[in-house]
Protein backbone atom coordinates (compact mmCIF):
# COMPACT_ATOMS: atom_id res chain seq x y z
CA UNK A 1 0.00 0.00 0.00
CA UNK A 2 3.07 2.46 0.68
CA UNK A 3 3.70 2.30 -2.98
CA UNK A 4 0.70 3.65 -3.74
CA UNK A 5 0.67 6.79 -1.54
CA UNK A 6 4.04 7.33 -3.58
CA UNK A 7 2.48 7.26 -7.13
CA UNK A 8 -0.41 9.53 -5.99
CA UNK A 9 2.19 12.02 -4.57
CA UNK A 10 4.37 11.89 -7.56
CA UNK A 11 1.07 12.82 -9.73
CA UNK A 12 -0.34 15.42 -7.05
CA UNK A 13 3.84 17.12 -7.52
CA UNK A 14 3.80 16.95 -11.21
CA UNK A 15 0.10 18.56 -11.04
CA UNK A 16 1.44 21.47 -9.01
CA UNK A 17 4.44 22.16 -10.75
CA UNK A 18 2.37 22.11 -13.86
CA UNK A 19 -0.33 24.88 -12.38
CA UNK A 20 2.56 27.25 -10.71
CA UNK A 21 4.66 26.59 -14.04
CA UNK A 22 1.62 27.77 -16.34
CA UNK A 23 0.75 31.12 -13.26
CA UNK A 24 1.79 33.90 -14.66
CA UNK A 25 3.82 35.14 -11.24
CA UNK A 26 5.96 31.95 -11.22
CA UNK A 27 9.80 32.03 -10.82
CA UNK A 28 10.90 28.83 -11.86
CA UNK A 29 11.04 29.98 -16.27
CA UNK A 30 11.50 32.86 -17.99
CA UNK A 31 8.15 32.53 -19.71
CA UNK A 32 5.06 30.67 -18.07
CA UNK A 33 3.54 27.72 -19.82
CA UNK A 34 0.29 28.03 -21.94
CA UNK A 35 -2.64 27.78 -19.29
CA UNK A 36 -4.95 25.99 -22.03
CA UNK A 37 -3.15 22.84 -22.39
CA UNK A 38 -1.43 22.33 -19.10
CA UNK A 39 -3.58 23.53 -16.64
CA UNK A 40 -6.18 20.79 -18.17
CA UNK A 41 -3.43 18.16 -17.80
CA UNK A 42 -3.22 19.17 -14.33
CA UNK A 43 -6.73 18.80 -13.28
CA UNK A 44 -6.75 15.50 -14.91
CA UNK A 45 -3.93 14.10 -12.56
CA UNK A 46 -5.27 15.46 -9.89
CA UNK A 47 -8.52 13.64 -10.43
CA UNK A 48 -6.38 10.41 -11.28
CA UNK A 49 -4.77 10.99 -8.06
CA UNK A 50 -8.18 11.32 -6.16
CA UNK A 51 -9.78 8.40 -8.14
CA UNK A 52 -6.68 6.59 -7.58
CA UNK A 53 -6.28 7.00 -3.97
CA UNK A 54 -10.52 6.29 -3.16
CA UNK A 55 -9.63 3.27 -5.24
CA UNK A 56 -7.38 1.97 -2.88
CA UNK A 57 -7.93 3.69 0.59
CA UNK A 58 -11.38 4.06 2.52
CA UNK A 59 -12.84 7.29 1.36
CA UNK A 60 -12.00 9.38 4.52
CA UNK A 61 -8.44 8.67 4.20
CA UNK A 62 -8.16 8.63 0.62
CA UNK A 63 -9.81 12.55 0.84
CA UNK A 64 -7.60 13.29 3.92
CA UNK A 65 -4.29 12.20 2.44
CA UNK A 66 -5.64 13.99 -1.47
CA UNK A 67 -6.14 17.34 0.53
CA UNK A 68 -3.56 17.00 2.88
CA UNK A 69 -0.77 15.75 0.42
CA UNK A 70 -2.21 19.02 -1.94
CA UNK A 71 -1.61 21.19 1.02
CA UNK A 72 1.61 20.57 1.43
CA UNK A 73 2.59 20.41 -1.99
CA UNK A 74 1.14 23.96 -3.03
CA UNK A 75 2.58 25.71 0.17
CA UNK A 76 6.02 24.53 -0.79
CA UNK A 77 5.84 25.04 -4.87
CA UNK A 78 7.23 28.24 -4.58
CA UNK A 79 10.09 28.01 -2.48
CA UNK A 80 11.52 25.32 -4.88
CA UNK A 81 12.73 28.42 -6.88
CA UNK A 82 14.75 29.57 -4.18
CA UNK A 83 17.07 26.59 -4.88
CA UNK A 84 18.09 27.36 -8.76
CA UNK A 85 21.12 28.70 -8.73
CA UNK A 86 22.10 32.26 -10.98
CA UNK A 87 25.41 32.63 -12.08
Amino acid sequence: MMIWHGVYFLLICTSAALIYASHKNQLWLTKPLAIKPWRYVALSLQLVALGGELAVFTTTSAIFGWLAMNMLVFTCMPFVSLFKRTH
